[in-house]
């Protein structure tokens, strides 16, 4: 199954206005939803350790909690 990371969170967006004056806008780039929720989780937590196993354990959890939120937007979309 391939990584759902949720597409772009902050997407970069421009607009081309063509000769006729129509206009196409484009999004990309931009970090992923994924990685968005991943770092608000890890805002919330405090990393005041040098120790390397402790962090790991707080990037695994902040992986954890991004996966879940993505899981349940799925979910919620889909019922709607």
């Amino acid at each position: 199954m391939a990584f759902n990371d949720g597409g772009h969170a902050f997407p970069n967006n421009s607009t081309e206005l063509r000769y006729d004056n129509s206009a196409v806008c484009q999004s990309s780039g931009g970090m992923s939803l994924w990685d968005f929720y991943a770092a608000a989780a890890l805002s919330t937590m405090a990393l005041v350790t040098n120790d390397p196993v402790c962090t790991q354990r707080v990037a695994i959890v902040c992986a954890d909690y991004a996966d879940a939120m993505i899981a349940e937007r799925e979910k919620r979309r889909a019922t709607s």
